[in-house]
């Protein structure tokens, strides 16, 4: 009888071992998804302000602020992650558009003044646009699609003319 015990309680041990290393790979995979899927929030979180900030810094500089300084100043913004442009390149400052656009639409304006965002009189819209691509630091295993496309414009009316 002690004999039946003994085997009983290794095969026991065994099942235990199996089932720990099927539970404790499911939720290392759910930790790892909810340390992306937060890494991806605050990538998103970065590129919205940066384009709010450097929008900020066009409307109010119309006439004097050029647009190397409006593109430094977003691209200082993300803090050096590793981005990419929409071509799949390090993303740089040149990716940063600024432009005359409709308020409502967000798009570039095509009437006789142009798209040129210093030409933007008072009250009308000038937008800071960047296109980028998120690329999850973990394996993805198909799930979700890598790279992840991110778009944002910014509006905001020209305070400066």
């Amino acid at each position: 009888m002690i004999r039946s015990r003994v085997a009983r309680s290794k095969r026991r041990w065994a099942t235990v071992a199996v089932e720990f290393a099927f539970a404790f790979s499911a939720l290392t995979m759910i930790m790892f998804a909810i340390f992306e899927y937060g890494r991806f929030l605050m990538v998103k979180h970065l590129l919205d302000h940066a384009v709010r900030e450097g929008a900020r810094q066009a409307v109010v500089n119309t006439s004097t602020q050029p647009v190397p300084d409006i593109q430094a100043t977003v691209f200082n913004y993300l803090t050096g992650q590793p981005l990419l442009n929409s071509s799949g390149v390090a993303l740089s400052q040149s990716d940063v558009q600024v432009f005359r656009a409709d308020p409502a639409t967000g798009q570039p304006m095509t009437d006789a003044k142009g798209s040129t965002w210093t030409n933007a009189g008072f009250g009308e819209g000038i937008a800071v646009q960047l296109n980028a691509q998120y690329r999850p630091m973990l394996p993805t295993f198909g799930i979700i699609p890598d790279p992840i496309p991110i778009s944002f414009v910014c509006v905001m009316r020209s305070e400066g003319n």
